[in-house]
This record gives C-alpha cells, sequence and structure tokens, in this order.
C-alpha cells in the first residue's frame, strides 16, 4: 500500500493534477488528498485527480466509490499519513539529454551526473552513464574498425537499448544490498553491482525482439 502511495504521487507531478495540488507541491498535495478521503469530500478527492481520469469519473462516480469501499479508503488514508511523498521529474533538455530532479524537504533537487561526468551513486544514474557512453561520439571509433556485418548488429542494439531506456520514469529498480536490477518497461534486463560506494553495469540482457 505504501509502495502505491508513493505511486500515486508521482502520477499526479508528472502527468498534472489539479492546478492548486502541483502550484503547492507534492507535500501538501498528498495532504489534501488524505484530508478529502478522510472527510468523505468527493468534490475535492475529484479536483485532485488528473484530467485524464476527471475526464472518466464523475464526482458522483467518486462519491460511490468512496460510500462502497470505507475500510479501504480508511486504509488508505492511514498509508497516506505515515508516507513521506517522494517525487521525481525528468526534464528533457534541447540536445536530448535528460536531468533527474527529486523533491527534498520542500524543494527540487537535480540528481546524478554534472556535466556529463558520471556519479553514479544509485542504479539509475548508473544506467544514465551507460546511455551517454553509448551516444557518445568516440563510439563510432570503435565500430569503425569492426566488419560491415557484426557493426550493423551491435548500432541496432544500441539503438533498440536507447530507444527502450529513454523513458526513465518506465524503469522498475530493485535493490539487494550491493546488487541491484534495473527493468524497463520493454523488457530490458539492466544487472548492477556497487563497488567503492558507486554502482557499475554487470550485464544487460537484451529484450526479446
Amino acid at each position: 500500500m505504501v509502495a502505491a502511495v508513493r505511486l500515486w504521487v508521482v502520477m499526479w507531478l508528472v502527468s498534472g493534477c489539479a492546478a492548486q495540488a502541483v502550484d503547492a507541491g507534492p507535500e501538501v498535495a498528498i495532504a489534501r488528498w488524505a484530508d478529502a478521503l478522510e472527510r468523505q469530500d468527493a468534490e475535492a478527492v475529484h479536483a485532485l485527480l488528473d484530467d485524464e481520469t476527471r475526464r472518466t469519473r464523475t464526482v458522483e462516480d467518486v462519491r460511490e466509490r468512496l460510500e462502497a469501499n470505507p475500510a479501504e479508503v480508511d486504509e488508505h488514508v492511514a498509508a497516506v499519513r505515515t508516507t513521506e511523498p517522494r517525487a521525481r521529474a525528468v526534464v528533457r533538455l534541447a540536445d536530448d539529454e535528460r536531468v533527474t530532479l527529486h523533491r527534498e524537504e520542500g524543494h527540487w533537487r537535480v540528481s546524478g551526473a554534472l556535466l556529463g561526468v558520471p556519479t553514479p551513486t544509485t542504479p539509475e544514474d548508473a544506467v544514465r552513464a551507460l546511455r551517454r557512453a553509448l551516444r557518445h561520439p568516440a563510439l563510432e571509433g570503435v565500430l569503425a574498425v569492426l566488419a560491415r556485418r557484426p557493426r550493423a548488429g551491435i548500432v541496432a542494439e544500441v539503438e533498440r537499448f536507447l530507444e527502450d531506456t529513454n523513458d526513465e520514469l518506465a524503469w522498475r529498480a530493485e535493490v539487494a544490498g550491493n546488487d541491484a536490477t534495473v527493468r524497463t518497461a520493454g523488457g530490458w534486463t539492466i544487472r548492477l553491482v556497487r563497488e567503492s560506494g558507486e554502482w557499475r553495469v554487470a550485464d544487460v540482457v537484451a529484450s526479446t525482439p
């Protein structure tokens, strides 16, 4: 349930929730959400939903669900009250690079590398560093010494990997001690290990074409 609450917060920030909730920040938005549920205020709950959900669910639909599921509502409110919102945003730059930000203590902070210098302190940082390396001009020099057929195969695999890892918000990371796995929506699996406090890519398993 706690993971689901965090996912709700990320979805609101990325897809666009009610204007007052976004402007106020996730901490206030999640508190308003819990208050509205606790009051059984269908109109307030509906107003805090994103545009797409509001188009498919009326205020009356929300009211009926609140009334029909009181135990689930109470459980959800309790989970919200005891969860620290963890919000993330990804900004695409003009050169198609991306900057990832996290919400910390009411402020947005930039995560990851500084001006292209890898600082893989999280598994996601290591995947970003791998993406940068695969897009670096120096890779063309390596490929140039290969025969046409293997070069074409490698280029195709690199393009598939870059395309499938393009949406960072679709990554799913699992960490177990010094081992981690990042899975993409398209089926790629990136296995990582932590060495001297930094995450490194240990293996990349391609999705099935």
